[in-house]
């Protein structure tokens, strides 16, 4: 209630004998520091036996939990400031500029060298893989973001329109230099060809990076720039080929080696902003230039996506109604799915949409990615994510007492419901049989 101090909660126990308090807090360190406060002062207040006890429940945001987990597995260092630069970059005009014009220049040189190829077959070769990975990156938002009801049908038409445009102009060999065009009677010449490319990347991709500035403790403000960006550097590597043509011309070359001497000194506020625009396009040309940020990127754009749908449900306005909730605990429900799905794509088959060879297959074209490190990296990333959102998530909602709400699942049979009672010790009369709880599956 809006003015009720913790004060006024003690003054309420003369009253009554127990007084409830939820306690919402997400990751932050002020609210931890909070948090002690308020425990250490209920603790204090419950040792007087001639008062009320307060009851204090304390709830930690979901979202800020597997903000903490993504941190965990792949370093704050390695992803999130990197992806915070690029985007952060973009939203000045005259460097946004620079890099279209970067990029214009490139896709054009790559067509009229050899890239563009009039009269082409329809059956290239490259058309599964293509398609693979344009799902993969371009379509991923419908697979979280929409199917948690958070995107709506605009944006769903934009992304399916975008898939179709680039599908159709990027037909090459999209793993390897230089852009690729098989033309079959859609362009006049490879001029043309290169605008329409450069108009459809711009308004997917390179539009929205500064309009899209994510923040660097939600982790789930990250999922549009990461695909933007992942997509640009995996599609013929423009991403790198950009950033050595337009990261690290004029001034922003000599502030950038001057950039940490710099900081010691006493600065005026503009000197401080341009030193630290240097370091923005410093950190974000090294980004782009890296190979290994880029199998960083495919590998947490490829692992995070379940644990991004279940994201985007807990941010959802439906994250706290009865059926989101039993549609978390249950045994079939929305925690076993993201798990189910990390599995197979494990898995060294394609038997599921995106398994890890997709991946393989895809940089095995780049001499400076090791294509069984990657392997092992991913592998391993995945089941750590795996294991973490096993234990922060599944091990305590499939426990008392977020177990009973099984009992009001309509799914749940009648026979598991009475084995249910017997795990929770509810009914002696019936056969001892014991809950199974989800476990993590073997890969």
């Amino acid at each position: 209630m809006s003015g009720f101090s913790l004060d006024d909660m003690k003054k309420l126990t003369c009253f009554v004998k127990f007084v409830v308090c939820f306690l919402v807090a997400d990751g932050d360190s002020a609210n931890n520091r909070m948090r002690a406060y308020v425990m250490r002062e209920v603790c204090n207040h419950n040792q007087d036996v001639e008062k009320g006890k307060i009851l204090l429940l304390d709830l930690v945001c979901g979202a800020h939990i597997i903000t903490r987990i993504i941190i965990n597995v792949f370093g704050y260092n390695q992803i999130i400031p990197r992806c915070f630069a690029i985007s952060f970059l973009f939203r000045f005009g005259p460097r946004y500029n620079r890099c279209l014009q970067a990029l214009l220049h490139i896709v054009e040189y790559d067509l009229l060298n050899g890239g563009y190829v009039s009269g082409a077959r329809d059956d290239t070769g490259h058309t599964g893989h293509n398609a693979s990975m344009f799902s993969l990156i371009l379509m991923r938002p419908l697979r979280t973001r929409a199917r948690a009801g958070v995107s709506d049908g605009h944006h769903e038409k934009f992304l399916r329109e975008a898939y179709c445009n680039l599908s159709c102009l990027l037909n090459g060999d999209i793993r390897k230099r230089p852009c690729q065009h098989l033309c079959r009677g859609c362009c006049k010449d490879a001029r043309e060809c290169a605008r329409k490319i450069v108009f459809s990347l711009d308004t997917c991709c390179l539009q929205k990076l500064g309009s899209y500035c994510p923040s660097t403790g939600r982790w789930h403000t990250f999922e549009p720039s990461m695909v933007r960006q992942t997509f640009i550097l995996s599609v013929h590597d423009l991403g790198e080929r950009v950033a050595l043509d337009a990261l690290h011309n004029g001034e922003d070359a000599d502030d950038a080696d001057n950039g940490d001497q710099a900081v010691d000194d006493d600065l005026h506020a503009e000197d401080d902003f341009h030193v630290l625009i240097s370091k923005k396009v410093r950190k974000g040309r090294e980004a782009w230039t890296d190979p290994e940020h880029k199998a960083s990127m495919l590998i947490a754009l490829w692992a995070t996506e379940p644990v991004d749908h279940l994201n985007a449900v807990l941010q959802s306005k439906e994250a706290a109604s009865e059926s989101a909730l039993l549609d978390l605990v249950s045994e079939h429900g929305l925690l076993c799915s993201a798990e189910a799905e990390l599995t197979s794509r494990m898995r060294s088959g394609f038997s599921c949409a995106f398994p890890l060879k997709l991946l393989v297959h895809h940089i095995s074209c780049d001499s400076r990615i090791d294509p069984n490190r990657f392997t092992k990296q991913a592998r391993s990333k995945a089941m750590s994510l795996l294991s973490q959102l096993w234990s922060r998530f599944v091990v305590k909602y499939g426990g008392f007492p977020w177990i009973l709400l099984r009992l009001a699942d309509p799914k749940t049979s009648a026979a598991e419901k009475a084995f249910l009672l017997v795990d929770l010790g509810g009914c002696d009369s019936l056969p001892l049989v014991r809950f199974r709880r989800t476990t993590v599956r073997q890969t």
